[in-house]
């Protein structure tokens, strides 16, 4: 096998659709508070609820998930939450403009959980199987990073109340 069937073979498995018990490789971007941040490698060792939206519309999805995962996790500190924003596409000289008008609609509390990503985009897209960008796509991932729960469509009662259940499922660290 040469050099590049290996390295386009690695291409393809890199943005090969997730599934759940597949492992979330790392996503990285920065903070609304400027910060550099990686999931799952930043809270290593403790589950998390990862929100990520690929447009406006997406987002105004992900505010309503976003609001529902702190109901799920609010008696499960042992679980962390994130929203993920893919915002490659916005137009370089447009991004700031963007992410202060998103800054500002966003409560300060949420700032170092909320990550502002600005390359891979496609290759998320193609791990998440995006196919409508208006919906929020919701993963929840084990202390190993392991997928245990996934939604790829929009919110509902029906989505939500099946990630309570998988959260449920998720043990707290043993002390």
């Amino acid at each position: 096998m040469t050099f590049a069937s290996v390295l386009l073979l690695g291409m393809a498995s890199a943005a090969a659709p997730l599934h759940v018990g597949d492992t979330l490789p790392v996503v990285a971007g920065e903070t609304m508070s400027g910060k550099t941040l990686a999931r799952p490698t930043a809270a290593a060792g403790k589950a998390a609820i990862l929100v990520f939206s690929f447009s406006r519309a997406g987002g105004n999805d992900a505010r309503i998930w976003n609001d529902h995962v702190s109901i799920a996790t609010k008696d499960n500190s042992h679980i962390s939450s994130f929203t993920v924003m893919m915002l490659e596409s916005v137009p370089r000289i447009l991004r700031g403009f963007v992410t202060s008008g998103i800054r500002k609609q966003m409560p300060p509390a949420t700032y170092e959980r909320s990550i502002f990503v600005f390359r891979d985009e496609a290759i998320w897209k193609q791990r998440l199987a995006v196919s409508d960008e208006r919906r929020a796509y919701v993963v929840l991932i084990d202390a190993a990073a392991r997928i245990c729960w996934m939604n790829l469509g929009p919110f509902n009662d029906s989505a939500f109340e099946k990630l309570r259940e998988a959260v449920l499922r998720i043990p707290p660290p043993r002390a």
